[in-house]
């Protein structure tokens, strides 16, 4: 196989790969094969070419004689960026149409960083539309941070057996010696010991290693402190306790804009009308007249009933 062939099947293979992103450039061969990327060079003989081949990128020299037409353009990732300047903060459908852009382009990548966009544009747009009324406490996100753990997620307890202190008892290894540092088990405290010598064929002096010849390690159990942990809080001083308000998700729905981002005029919730006090209900009073009618007197309504006077139930009164 020549070397020409050759050339021409990876051009082909290029081709055939070729990403989206790089969309700029095209170079159009004679063959009829199109070459899309970014020209770097031009010169009389041969145009140089940076083309994108899955995440690498591929620099070719293509010969003039081997070209029909090149037609200069515009990088999809550059006019990515130009459309993304020339959008407003505020532009929620300006960032929904780039969004579209992106998926009809291919360019996913770049479409998750309008997306992670997405959440902050809504907020500004909201402010836009209601400069007077947006939520000021919660930034018109409509959570606000947890009050009862402060937006930890947790609330913290002294622990009450060592009074938040993290200490116990008097370590019983160290108690007495000074400073917590005991002899070091390897060299008795001497920061040497001797060892033996095949090559020498004899006992030498070697520095301990475990106390770094000092003779004296700190206490491994109370770390030279001369009083253990705390066994039941571990020597942490505190308890941790997921917060029951926010069940341990840091933030809640803001009181004041009851989740929406906006209250009333001027930032302030619109006071709600408190409901009318009920009156008691009284019981109807039935009085009887001699002429045969009985009258029925109440606080929501006053009936007149044609009936004899002697079948009025007692009950109703």
């Amino acid at each position: 196989m020549s070397f020409s062939s050759m050339r021409w099947i990876l051009l082909t293979f290029l081709v055939l790969f070729l990403c989206t992103v790089c969309e700029a450039d095209v170079v159009l061969l004679k063959t009829g094969k199109k070459l899309e990327g970014k020209i770097l060079e031009e010169t009389a003989k041969e145009v140089k070419i940076e083309v994108v081949f899955g995440k690498s990128k591929a620099v070719m020299k293509i010969s003039r004689k081997d070209i029909e037409k090149i037609e200069m353009g515009e990088l999809k990732s550059e006019e990515f960026n130009s459309r993304l300047k020339l959008l407003d903060p505020a532009d929620l459908k300006g960032h929904k149409e780039l969004q579209d852009w992106c998926q009809s382009h291919k360019l996913f990548e770049l479409e998750k960083l309008v997306v992670a966009r997405l959440s902050r544009v809504e907020i500004e747009a909201r402010k836009k539309q209601h400069p007077n009324k947006w939520c000021r406490p919660c930034d018109s996100v409509g959570m606000a941070p947890c009050v009862d753990c402060e937006g930890a997620g947790v609330i913290l307890t002294p622990c009450s057996k060592c009074a938040g202190t993290g200490e116990g008892k008097n370590c019983a290894i160290c108690v007495g010696v000074e400073d917590g540092l005991l002899d070091c088990r390897r060299c008795g405290g001497a920061g040497s010991y001797e060892r033996f010598d095949p090559v020498k064929g004899k006992k030498v002096k070697t520095r301990c290693r475990d106390c770094s010849g000092k003779g004296k390690i700190v206490c491994p159990v109370c770390k030279g402190k001369k009083r253990e942990s705390c066994k039941d809080c571990k020597g942490k001083k505190e308890y941790s306790q997921q917060c029951e308000d926010c069940s341990g998700k840091k933030r809640l729905s803001c009181a004041k804009c009851s989740g929406t981002g906006i209250t009333g005029e001027n930032g302030d919730l619109k006071p709600v009308e408190d409901k009318k006090k009920q009156e008691p209900k009284k019981k109807p009073v039935v009085e009887s007249d001699p002429f045969g009618q009985i009258v029925i007197h109440s606080s929501c309504l006053i009936t007149s009933i044609k009936a004899p006077a002697a079948t009025a139930s007692p009950s109703l009164t």
